[in-house]
């Protein structure tokens, strides 16, 4: 395997019970590269994700991270989930969270100096220095979402995967985070899940179609189809519904009970659109 070569997955299928989920999946991701995964709710985008981290067992195929198992490579990747379950009575300060990042590094006794060294660096990378002993229940959306990304970068990492950064923020919230992530990926990989292909287009060197199966292709050579008031993205064999709205979704009947989706942000279709 080539040392550029971060995530790697060859024939890999994976079902919860007896539904499968993705079939037959190959791709590479190469260092250096910035790719955005899209596609429909429900066509395994967050299980891949748990895939290359190790949290799920393929049923067949192989996943490498930097060459390794993904169990064995974890701590070369920062997840950064969509928000923080947490407790808001827990008196946990900016720095209090940053810090679990350093977790992995050591099981035992209190965090060292080069952890809170790590904590303070991963804090100005995101633009949240002297933040450190502020009350995380009292930042706002972009803001605790940058903490989770200082989080994440605390644990020095070489791979950044995101799970829908934006999709709990504001339009300008959102934009400073992918501002954010542009600038990071000038020393880190990053691989983020999106519901929204328009919204990170312009930040991304590569997108991931997911839908079952995959596909891998530039940003610049993806094809686009307007189809029923949404928007579909070819890539080769795969086709896959995607919003095209002009900033992360907020609408109320986001994932409404009941709603067929139109796009991958789950907008619900108007009657009689297929």
């Amino acid at each position: 395997m080539s040392s550029s070569r971060v995530i790697e997955i060859e024939d890999v299928c994976f079902g919860y019970e007896y539904q499968e989920v993705l079939h037959n999946i190959s791709l590479t991701l190469e260092e250096g590269q910035f790719a955005v995964m899209v596609g429909p709710n429900g066509g395994g985008k967050t299980t891949l994700l748990r895939l290359m981290l190790g949290l799920l067992t393929p049923r067949y195929g192989r996943i490498r991270l930097f060459g390794q198992a993904p169990e064995m490579a974890r701590h070369l990747a920062g997840y950064v989930p969509q928000s923080l379950h947490y407790d808001a009575q827990f008196p946990a300060s900016v720095e209090d969270v940053v810090l679990m990042g350093r977790v992995e590094r050591h099981w035992l006794g209190p965090y060292r100096r080069a952890d809170r060294t790590a904590a303070a660096s991963a804090m100005e990378q995101v633009g949240l220095g002297g933040y450190g002993r502020r009350p995380f229940r009292a930042l706002s959306g972009g803001e605790r979402q940058r903490v989770l990304m200082a989080r994440a970068l605390a644990s020095e990492p070489r791979l950044l995967l995101l799970d829908e950064p934006g999709a709990n923020l504001d339009p300008g919230s959102g934009r400073q985070v992918y501002e954010l992530l542009r600038e990071l990926n000038r020393r880190v990989t990053i691989l983020l899940v999106s519901h929204n292909l328009k919204v990170v287009a312009s930040y991304v060197s590569h997108v991931i179609c997911v839908n079952r199966t995959a596909d891998m292709h530039r940003i610049d050579d993806v094809g686009r189809t307007g189809l029923a008031g949404g928007e579909w993205v070819q890539l080769n064999h795969v086709s896959c519904p995607v919003a095209v709205h002009d900033e992360d979704c907020s609408s109320p009947h986001h994932g409404a009970a009941g709603s067929q989706p139109a796009c991958g942000c789950g907008h619900s279709q108007p009657a009689g659109r297929a």
